[in-house]
C-alpha cells in the first residue's frame, strides 16, 4: 500500500476487542491505517477502545463521519442495528465494511444494496472465512481439481438461541466461497431440540450449484465440539479440512489431502497463541487488508452485498424453518 487509510470504528464490543484490535494495532505499525475515531453508545466502552490508538471518541456514529471524515469506516455494531445504520451512512459515500450479517432478511438486505448502489457506497461485508489462511489454501488447491461434493460441518457448544441463524450464516457462505459458484437450490431439514425451548434446533442443508457441485452443510448448536471442517470430494483426490475458529481445539487447523486411500500431503495452518496470532489465523486480520486495499485503490471487493443477498435469504428461511430455497 502506498498510503495511511484513515479508518473509523463503530461498535467497541467483543470481537472488536478481540480480533479487531490486534489486526489493526498491526496494520498501523506496518503504516497501513491510521485509527482516527471509535465510537459505541457506551462511552465507556468507547474509551476503553480508543486506548488502543484512536485519536478520538464518539457515541454517535454519522456524527463521527461528518466530523472526522474517514477514508472508511469499519462496522461492527449488533446484528439488528447493522443494516440501518449502513444506510444511515450511505448519503456520505464513505466506504464500509459491516460485519456479517449485513441485514436480517432478504427485504432489509435488497433496500441497503439498493442505498448502496444509489450512493456509490464501496463496501465490503465481513464474511472472514474467505480470509481464514486454512480455507484460502483449501480453495486454492480446489480450483486445480474436479470437485464432485462438499461437506461442511459446524458445531457449536451451547448455542441454543432462537436467533442462531445470524451465526449459521458463516457456514452457508464458507460452502458457496469454496464451490465458487451460485447456490441453484438448497433443500433443509430440522432437528427440534425442545429441550432448551421453542424454535431451537440442529440444521441440515443439502445444496445444488449452479456449477454443479454438490454440497451438504451440518450445524449443530450444542454438539460438545466447536469446530469448522470441510471434506472435499474431487476426482481421485479428497481434501479434509479444519478451520481455527474461535481458537478451538482443532487449532491451528490444516489441510489434509488423500489418494488412494493415503496421506500425500498434511498442512498445518498458521499459529495461534496471542491476540495477534489468532487474528491472522481467523481471518480478521486478512479482511480488514483486504478492505483497506480496495479503499486505496478504489475496486469493489468481492464481498457485495450482490454477493451476499441469497446468504442472507438462505439464512431466512433456515430461520422461518422453511423447506426449500431455489433461485430466481
Amino acid at each position: 500500500m502506498n498510503r495511511s487509510i484513515r479508518i473509523g470504528l463503530a461498535g467497541c464490543g467483543d470481537i472488536v476487542k478481540r480480533y479487531y484490535l490486534p489486526a489493526l494495532k498491526r496494520l498501523q505499525e506496518e503504516g497501513k491505517v491510521k485509527l482516527a475515531a471509535c465510537c459505541d453508545l457506551d462511552s465507556a466502552k468507547a474509551r476503553e477502545t480508543a486506548a488502543a490508538g484512536f485519536q478520538a471518541v464518539y457515541t454517535d456514529t454519522l456524527e463521527m463521519m461528518e466530523r472526522e471524515k474517514p477514508d472508511g469506516l469499519i462496522m461492527a455494531v449488533p446484528v439488528e442495528r447493522t443494516a440501518l445504520l449502513a444506510m444511515e451512512a450511505a448519503p456520505m459515500g464513505i466506504p464500509i465494511m459491516l460485519e456479517k450479517p449485513p441485514a436480517l432478511t432478504k427485504e432489509e438486505a435488497e433496500k441497503l444494496a439498493e442505498a448502496f448502489r444509489k450512493y456509490n457506497v464501496l463496501h465490503q461485508v465481513a464474511f472472514n472465512r474467505h480470509f481464514i489462511p486454512v480455507a484460502q489454501d483449501l480453495k486454492e488447491k480446489l480450483k486445480k481439481e474436479t470437485v464432485r461434493n462438499l461437506a461442511v460441518q459446524m458445531c457449536r457448544i451451547g448455542r441454543v438461541e432462537p436467533t442462531f441463524y445470524t451465526t449459521a450464516i458463516h457456514g452457508i457462505d464458507l460452502l458457496r466461497y469454496l464451490a465458487d459458484g451460485d447456490y441453484e437450490k438448497v433443500s433443509f431439514t430440522y432437528q427440534d431440540l425442545p429441550e432448551y425451548g421453542p424454535h431451537v434446533s440442529n440444521f441440515y442443508l443439502d445444496c445444488r450449484f449452479e456449477n454443479g457441485i454438490r454440497g451438504q452443510i451440518a450445524i449443530l448448536v450444542d454438539s460438545g465440539i466447536v469446530n469448522e471442517r470441510v471434506f472435499a470430494s474431487c476426482k481421485g483426490t479428497a481434501y479434509y479440512a479444519r478451520l481455527p475458529v474461535w481458537e478451538c481445539s482443532d487449532s491451528p487447523g490444516g489441510v489434509t489431502v488423500y489418494k488412494q486411500d493415503r496421506i500425500i500431503a498434511s498442512l498445518k495452518g498458521p499459529a495461534v497463541g496471542s491476540p495477534l496470532e489468532n487474528a491472522v489465523a481467523s481471518g480478521f486480520y486478512g479482511e480488514i487488508l483486504h478492505f483497506l486495499q480496495a479503499v486505496e485503490s478504489g475496486k469493489q471487493p468481492a464481498e457485495s452485498m450482490n454477493y451476499a443477498l441469497p446468504l442472507v435469504e438462505i439464512a431466512q428461511k433456515l430461520h422461518n424453518r422453511e423447506r426449500e430455497y431455489k433461485k430466481c
